[in-house]
């Protein structure tokens, strides 16, 4: 605990991303990595083959972009170090363990952003003000795109804190919460369908909360009803394994992945309205399920 604490004190954070708790849930998200390691192994071994085949299917390995870094547990960075000249690891905070590490490198560039485009406009503005338009297009880091995009575990969880923050301090009801978290989604699945560069899809879709005698007592789709391409590859991941919450809860997510997206089907699918009528729980922060968010 004391350590999580003189994280919070210490890492590197746009101010607005204290506010909106993005902070305390990049510390609670590598603290729960940590004791989930077993649980999570299968995951992301899943997450390093999908990323090294997208690897291998590029042209060119020269530059590699990541949206949604984090702790690197589910990054082969590594593995990418020796194939890549340059790697950018873009997210709105980096754990300070990550900032150190690569402090003076240059070819790893840490990069804070926030990739809905919503944060600063959000908490600068006021309950009148409408809700800000997410941002549909990818950080330009370079006078050149990327050979390689890697979206990585992010694409659910772009809206949860946004919203959650909207519906807290700026007392938004769930009819105006909901398009807009899905406008938040579509606008990065657009950015990612619109870039030159092969882009490689790793997200979780639904998530299943269950209780001590693992029966399934809600579940919800994380990306508010937006349909994706046929996956490659599917794998459920137990992000709380039992013991982790209270009461023997736990939850599993399934997770899809693309090591090279389909773009023309997504600009397709992406024509078509969401279907979902409800903001998930994890948005809501339901009191009993505390699922890890990215």
């Amino acid at each position: 605990m004391l350590a999580e604490v003189w994280q919070y004190l210490t890492t590197p954070c746009p101010s607005h991303a204290r506010r909106t708790g993005h902070l305390h849930e990049t510390i609670a998200l590598e603290a729960r990595a940590k004791r989930c390691r077993r649980a999570w192994r299968d995951h992301v071994r899943a997450c390093h083959a999908t990323i090294l085949d997208a690897v291998a299917t590029c042209d060119r390995r020269r530059h590699v972009m990541v949206l949604g870094s984090g702790p690197l547990t589910d990054l082969p960075i590594d593995r990418l170090m020796e194939r890549f000249d340059r790697i950018d690891l873009v997210d709105i905070v980096h754990p300070l363990r990550i900032v150190r590490r690569f402090s003076g490198d240059r070819r790893v560039r840490l990069h804070r952003l926030d990739l809905s485009g919503t944060l600063a406009p959000l908490v600068q503005s006021n309950r009148r003000a409408p809700l800000p338009e997410p941002s549909s297009q990818l950080p330009v880091l370079t006078d050149r795109a990327p050979d390689l995009v890697i979206s990585l575990n992010l694409l659910s969880q772009l809206a949860i804190l946004p919203v959650r923050y909207a519906c807290r301090v700026h007392k938004v009801t769930e009819t105006l919460a909901l398009p807009w978290a899905q406008a938040i989604v579509r606008a990065h699945l657009h950015a990612l369908a619109s870039t030159p560069s092969c882009v490689c899809l790793i997200t979780d879709v639904r998530a299943e909360y269950r209780d001590r005698q693992q029966r399934v007592e809600l579940s919800d789709d994380l990306l508010y009803g937006q349909a994706l391409p046929t996956p490659a590859r599917t794998w459920p991941w137990l992000v709380a394994p039992r013991g982790e919450l209270r009461r023997g809860e736990s939850v599993q997510h399934q997770v899809w992945s693309w090591p090279r997206l389909p773009k023309a089907e997504l600009e397709s699918l992406l024509q078509q309205p969401c279907v979902t009528h409800r903001v998930h729980a994890t948005v809501h922060a339901a009191k009993r399920h505390h699922a890890a968010h990215r």
